[in-house]
């Protein structure tokens, strides 16, 4: 899949535009090589021989010289960490009947077991489990077993997790829980898995952003439309006040702006106007510019109360006013049939707002022509003074 969402995948690059805090992604570093990189020419007997997988050279060093069962390399691995990660269960079973230590944690915080399930080695991961190893202890990115199990798309090993009482709604130092990491990361399977084993569908990030944003800022159609089928909240808002379709608008992802505005037409009564920032858009227009900022959005609320109409009518617009971004052409969307007198009203806000949009791309010239002019002179009286000495 490559790189995350929430620097991720389709939202890599958008923090510059959403600001900071709203636009943070998640650090997808975690994830990234599960396995370790090893110089055997660095490590002890010991290590070297569990990292090579050769039991009876493992029982030989411990049976003749005792170096130490969770004795740790220079980046404090142990014995146990390495024959993990390269899935050597009979060398995992040799150290656990010497009594080795099951929560020693190398270089990034990590116990055997999560590296047993970063790199995918089932088997030796049961046989910690089975003596106790706890999988809900994090690492230094706040990751537990069940956000790799979840970011490897191993329901097996996801299933085993949670019957030896892994914690579901374990959250990552970025607010990440399992059903969310499974959702940014557009795992679509994981994420029916989750549902079904009861998962908090409305938990939120660090940046109060749900699952529902977290798919939209990733661009994901399919997504959308699963979470959508679970009734999600599609008015909450994160720590910027932003919505899921503020995030749609913003990116241009047409498709999934209609999928939200389909969705709250069959789900959310017209009389909740508190809670839908589309109530009464079926029968007016949205205008999309480039460069259009909330000062134009004011000017169409205010015609709107000079042409008579009603106040909340203006309010409406309001709501509404963040769909003007920068998309260059100007476009149209009407969802219903409006009567002549809507038509009229909002083609007066449509020529309004050209009106503005014409006049803000005309100061843009002049003011470049001016600066081009100003730097004309200056250069010129530059030249005069090497030219004549004055």
């Amino acid at each position: 899949m490559g790189k995350w969402c929430c620097r991720c995948f389709p939202c890599y690059g958008r923090s510059s535009e959403d600001g900071v805090g709203c636009g943070a992604e998640h650090n997808d570093s975690a994830f990234l090589e599960p396995g370790y990189d090893v110089c055997l020419e660095d490590l002890g007997d010991l290590h070297r021989a569990a990292w090579r997988g050769t039991v009876p050279r493992v029982e030989l060093i411990l049976m003749l010289r005792n170096p130490g069962l969770d004795k740790r390399d220079k980046k404090k691995r142990t014995a146990l960490h390495l024959a993990c990660a390269k899935g050597h269960s009979e060398v995992v079973k040799l150290l656990l009947h010497r009594s080795c230590q099951l929560h020693v944690l190398d270089g990034e915080k990590r116990t055997a077991l999560i590296k047993a399930v970063q790199c995918q080695k089932e088997e030796c991961a049961t046989i910690l489990l089975e003596h106790g190893t706890d999988p809900n202890i994090p690492d230094v990115y706040g990751n537990t077993t069940l956000h790799y199990a979840i970011y490897n798309e191993d329901k097996s090993m996801t299933e085993k997790l949670l019957s030896y009482g892994a914690n579901i709604e374990s959250e990552n130092k970025g607010g990440l829980t399992p059903f969310l990491l499974a959702v940014h990361e557009q795992k679509q399977q994981m994420v029916e898995f989750l549902v079904k084993k009861k998962a908090n569908l409305n938990a939120v990030d660090n940046f109060k952003r749900t699952a529902l944003i977290l798919a939209v800022r990733c661009g994901s159609e399919i997504m959308v439309s699963i979470l959508l089928q679970l009734n999600i909240d599609v008015f909450s808002q994160d720590m910027c006040g932003r919505t899921a379709e503020d995030y749609a608008v913003s990116s241009h992802y047409i498709k999934i702006c209609q999928q939200l505005s389909d969705y709250k037409e069959k789900n959310v009564p017209r009389n909740n106007s508190k809670n839908s920032n589309l109530e009464g858009t079926s029968n007016e227009i949205v205008c999309l510019a480039e460069g259009t900022s909330n000062e134009v959005a004011a000017e169409g609320a205010a015609s709107a109360k000079v042409d008579g109409r009603s106040e909340d009518s203006a309010i409406r617009f309001q709501d509404r006013s963040h769909l003007a971004i920068a998309t260059g052409p100007w476009v149209l969307h009407k969802q219903d049939q409006a009567s002549p007198e809507e038509e009229l009203f909002s083609c007066f806000l449509a020529n309004k707002l050209l009106m503005i949009y014409c006049l803000h791309q005309i100061m843009k010239t002049l003011i470049l022509i001016s600066r081009y002019n100003t730097h004309i002179r200056i250069r010129t009286r530059q030249r005069y003074r090497i030219t004549f000495g004055f």
